[in-house]
């Protein structure tokens, strides 16, 4: 079974969702970190997730047949954190507005703004060598991701944070790209990001974000605009925290796609809605929580539609 760095950003194409742990309200200097195991399903009909489930492909005019699976996961993070402020740190604690990456990097406090800068790994990633054969078993290609992250919180004592990302892509063996020059899948992607967020009450805020993207891809076909925005509401009512987030998002593709015959547009949509339970069976490190999303992706040319649903539940420690 692969990590849980492969699925979830196979799923979610369009927005990160991911699992928020447990806030830090106290200041710990030193060493510190956090432990989150458990179980994860989900069901999808994508025709771009290269699974064994998902092997042949019978018609380019439709999307993939509908299938599950289901898998353990188990992630965290470490860091130290000096007297100053700076913290170093290492992993993937599962945050909401995180990333599915792994991360290395440091945050560093300013008079008021708060820099982070980090590195960042997609490990496990697999994609399709050409994933338009049909008729046979398509074969699976390793899909190396690495990036660089540079985000900016508090900006300027105000509820603002930007953020930009870089992400370099490369196919170890893109069959598809080799035979045709407009579908190497080989680049980078940019997205910058903005966030707001809105205190409504006691516990309880609204955060909208909007977001851009250019998938700087070497084959046109595969060269994107996008845009993205949704708003993401909080309550904390201790020891419960419930979130839930709605996001769509748009991407513009270059070129006419030469298989298809058609320039290429998405419209996607996705909702998620999580439960947490804090200071678990009284012991106040021990949480647990429960998530289920949905994620909907409509393009013009019916090979990339795709529906995913998910489920995910764990618990953790935090040390």
């Amino acid at each position: 079974m692969k990590s849980i760095y492969y699925w979830l950003p196979a799923l979610f194409l369009f927005i990160s969702v991911t699992v928020n742990a447990q806030e830090q309200e106290k200041e710990n200097y030193g060493f510190s970190g956090r432990i989150q195991a458990g179980a994860l399903f989900f069901q999808t009909d994508s025709q771009l997730i290269a699974t064994d489930n998902n092997l042949v492909n019978h018609d380019l005019k439709d999307s993939a047949e509908t299938y599950d699976n289901s898998m353990f996961f188990a992630t965290g993070q470490v860091q130290y954190q000096f007297k100053s402020g700076t913290t170093l740190y290492v992993g993937n604690p599962l945050e909401v507005g995180q990333d599915v990456t792994l991360a290395a990097g440091v945050t560093h406090p300013m008079d008021t703004t708060t820099l982070d800068v980090a590195v960042t790994w997609l490990p496990f990633g697999e994609v399709w060598k050409n994933p338009y054969l049909t008729g046979k078993k398509r074969q699976k290609s390793d899909l190396d991701s690495y990036g660089l992250r540079l985000k900016l919180t508090q900006i300027l004592g105000s509820p603002w944070e930007a953020e930009y990302k870089l992400r370099s892509i490369n196919v170890e063996e893109d069959d598809i790209g080799d035979l045709e020059a407009d579908l190497q899948r080989d680049g980078r992607v940019h997205e910058l990001g903005i966030k707001y967020t809105i205190p409504v009450g006691s516990g309880t805020s609204i955060r909208p974000d909007l977001g851009l993207s250019f998938g700087d891809i070497k084959g046109k076909s595969n060269r994107y605009h996008g845009v993205s925005a949704g708003v993401l509401c909080r309550k904390q009512a201790f020891p419960w925290i419930f979130i839930g987030r709605i996001g769509g998002s748009f991407k513009q593709y270059d070129s006419t796609h030469p298989i298809f015959n058609e320039t290429r547009d998405e419209w996607g949509l996705n909702v998620f809605g999580q439960v947490m339970r804090l200071n678990l069976f009284g012991v106040e490190p021990l949480f647990a929580s429960l998530m289920a999303g949905y994620g909907h992706s409509d393009a013009n040319i019916d090979f990339f539609d795709s529906h995913s649903t998910i489920a995910m539940i764990s618990t953790g420690v935090n040390f």
